[in-house]
């Protein structure tokens, strides 16, 4: 490739400009803002070039609700995506004993069996603090996912000689493709 040429300064361009010798035109970070986007549907960036970034939060148990062993289909996928995150956090931490919540998240594909996406449940025991955030691994070979796939939450809970969890809020963060 030969040495680019170098156009210092500010540039004013009207009418329509050809990258076509790239695929893309790299740009630094923070140039293009909310103001450089237009509104009307003909200069707007479409849909179709967005991916969307969900962030699925539930509430399993209310902040005075003891966590029990509990089952909730919280997405169905509209398109194409990957599954970036899976994060808990629980209103009181179990206390004594061998408490423990184990929480799952599954999929399911084209109505097939219902399968972890999970390297390893997401476990909050005894152990854990009260309100402090923790994250569940997803397995990288199980991320994607297809339009129509669905995503269910399976708490279960185990351990004797204490007091189970109190309160558990989940979010799950997906990034939906917008063409698949």
């Amino acid at each position: 490739m030969p040495a680019p040429s170098e156009l210092r300064g500010d540039r004013i361009y009207y009418g329509n400009q050809d990258f076509s010798s790239a695929d893309s035109m790299p740009m630094p970070p923070g140039v293009v803002g909310d103001t450089e986007v237009s509104s009307t549907s003909t200069r707007a960036i479409g849909a179709g070039k967005v991916i969307h970034r969900e962030n699925v939060g539930v509430e399993l148990f209310g902040p005075a609700v003891t966590v029990a062993a509990k089952t909730q289909v919280i997405k169905i996928a509209r398109r194409g995506g990957t599954l970036i995150g899976l994060e808990a956090v629980v209103q009181t931490a179990p206390v004594g004993g061998t408490e423990e919540v184990q929480i799952d998240l599954q999929k399911s594909t084209a109505g097939g069996a219902y399968a972890t996406v999970l390297t390893a449940t997401l476990d909050i025991s005894s152990t854990a603090t009260a309100l402090v955030v923790v994250s569940g691994s997803i397995d990288a070979a199980k991320e994607d996912y297809i339009d129509g796939d669905h995503f269910r939450l399976v708490t279960t809970i185990s351990g004797t000689g204490g007091a189970h969890a109190v309160g558990l809020f989940v979010a799950a963060f997906f990034d939906e493709h917008p063409v698949t």
